[in-house]
């Protein structure tokens, strides 16, 4: 009958779960979970007495001192992607979201001639800089970067002059010597006053299959006149400390001189970037944040490269406000072997693995995270809409309905009332993973009175049985094994009760028996996310299974942005 789709609300739940406890393509509620019912509470298809609203669980984050916070799930993981994916991912994370340091460099001696000779020694340069996060180029997959800040300062030792020149004038000719020394000299290139821009390629060394990021070009660039001298202590005739002054910012006001000098350290601290383990950072939520450690990459055929790269190395899964007295934090040891030539998965380019008990451990901290929620309205339901707009039905299954009106709007609210486990993991065939699971669900149907929500009526299952996931082509499908089944209970809110005398009555049975037939033989259909890394790339997860080792192994569709 056509109530199995209103308790496909309840199979929501199991969907998330499923996938690790992220809602995002749901309006989603910080809201902590309910305390745990009693077996007659939610074990009876009949009416039971509740308490009131179901209060909040006294391990409820939020009642933590600060102190005693941030749960971590740490865990190995395996990422296998196209080079421009790994371009894209390495852009927004770990080494260019910025990039900025100090070059301190000495520079050649070097003389002038013009107006008279000079040599000048003992060049300091320090130049600061900040690279704003770089462009990806998605036609050269290379990273463009402009500075966010630059300056510099340039010290010298010693200006020298020396020199014996004649002039003759009216027929006398006068011979003179010049000799003039400064020491002390200090020049500025002011922060804003210059700039530069340039490529960086990322590569893969074939040898040691490391990373390696190249500075292709470097265009730095300062104003005429830009250098000031702040300091100078000259002895010579008078004059001698400004013709010096000019001489040394002519001389700065060409870049040239300095380019391949600069360029050789910028590429030096590329090199440092990518040198020992690389790191990535991205918020999942504003409660929960993942950092990456990747500290091995490999690729099948590095003289081929740009080719797929598998990046192995730690995750850490922070969960900022789920107390450490809860226990969910833990560190998954199991390895991830490198997949099998010929596997079902191997012909894909980009995929991520991760242990079957990484899954668990991070539902087990989104149940405490209060992550576990989902929130949408009856127009998600239709056969609850149908439901309150057919008088027989309502006669016949749920009475009270009848008091509202065929196009009233009723909210739902869908969670775990205990923490959902799963066990004995097991594959079932390509993209079909079977488990023994037990999830404690509840359902808040809250209804439209005096033009607010109120709460209503709830229903509860504490589902334990086998349960199949599949997903195929971005969509994953969750149902109940034949064998297993769901009972259903409900129970009035007293509030509600005490204020409109309903008829308590609700035939449990039907909806029971179609809503067990629904998840039986249809399952909950449910679109998986997307993972949006910058402007650049979307990871969108196809296909899944669990291989032989207990790794799921998802197919991951990538698309890169090129209108950059």
């Amino acid at each position: 009958m056509s109530n199995k789709v209103f308790f496909a609300a309840i199979g929501l739940l199991i969907g998330i779960t499923a996938f690790g406890g992220c809602s995002k393509n749901l309006n989603s509620s910080s809201n902590t979970a309910s305390s745990t019912p009693t077996a007659e509470e939610f074990g009876s298809s009949g009416q039971t007495a509740a308490q009131g609203s179901t209060p909040a669980s006294s391990d409820d984050p939020e009642q933590k001192t600060e102190s005693a916070l941030g749960s971590v799930v740490s865990s190995p993981f395996q990422l296998t992607l196209e080079q421009s994916a790994l371009n894209a991912i390495l852009l927004h994370g770990a080494v260019m979201k910025s990039l900025q340091g100090e070059i301190k460099q000495d520079l050649p001696d070097f003389a002038i001639t013009d107006p008279f000779a000079v040599s000048i020694s003992g060049i300091h340069l320090d130049v600061k800089y900040a690279f704003s996060a770089p462009v990806l180029n998605n036609r050269t997959q290379q990273w463009e970067f402009t500075t966010r800040s630059i300056s510099a300062d340039l010290t010298i030792d010693s200006v020298v002059a020396n020199e014996t020149f004649q002039v003759s004038q009216n027929g006398v000719t006068i011979v003179d010597h010049l000799n003039g020394s400064c020491g002390g000299v200090h020049l500025t290139l002011p922060a804003g006053a210059s700039s530069a821009s340039g490529t960086i390629q990322l590569g893969l060394n074939a040898g040691t299959g490391k990373p390696e990021l190249t500075l292709t070009s470097f265009k730095p660039d300062w104003k005429p006149g830009a250098w000031k001298v702040t300091a100078i202590n000259c002895q010579g005739p008078s004059g001698f400390g400004d013709l010096v002054s000019q001489a040394a910012s002519q001389r700065l006001s060409e870049i040239d001189p300095y380019v391949a000098v600069i360029r050789q350290q910028i590429q030096v601290e590329l090199a440092k970037l990518v040198s020992g383990p690389i790191h990535f950072e991205m918020d999942v939520s504003p409660t929960v944040s993942v950092a990456l450690t990747a500290n091995h990459f490999s690729s099948p055929a590095p003289s081929d490269f740009p080719g797929p790269v598998t990046v192995q190395g730690e995750a850490r899964f922070l969960f900022k406000k789920v107390s450490r007295a809860l226990g969910c934090a833990q560190v998954i040891s199991s390895s991830i072997p490198m997949p099998a030539q010929g596997s079902d998965m191997n012909c894909s380019a980009n995929r991520l693995r991760l242990p079957i008990e990484t899954v668990q451990a991070l539902i087990t901290c989104g149940y405490y995270d209060g992550a576990l929620v989902a929130n949408f309205d009856s127009t998600k339901v239709p056969a609850f809409s149908s439901l309150v707009s057919s008088w027989i039905k309502d006669l016949i299954v749920w009475p009270d309905l009848l008091s509202f009106d065929a196009h009233s709007l009723f909210a739902f609210r869908v969670t775990s009332f205990d923490l959902p486990t799963f066990s004995n993991a097991r594959s079932l065939g390509p993209n079909l993973i079977g488990l023994d699971a037990h999830l404690p669900l509840e359902l808040e149907v809250d209804a439209p009175v005096d033009a607010t929500h109120t709460p209503y009526v709830q229903l509860r299952t504490n589902f334990s049985g086998q349960m199949d996931l599949s997903l195929v082509n971005g969509l994953a499908v969750v149902r109940i094994a034949r064998g297993s089944h769901m009972h259903i209970g409900y129970e009035w809110y007293p509030d509600y009760v005490h204020q409109y005398h309903p008829d308590q009555r609700i035939w449990m049975d039907p909806i029971e028996s179609s809503a067990n037939d629904y998840f039986q033989k249809t399952g909950l259909q449910l679109n998986v996310p997307s993972l949006k890394v910058g402007n650049d790339l979307t990871l969108a997860p196809q296909n899944g299974h669990l291989d032989q080792d207990g790794i799921v192994d998802l197919d991951i569709q990538l698309t890169l942005n090129t209108s950059n």
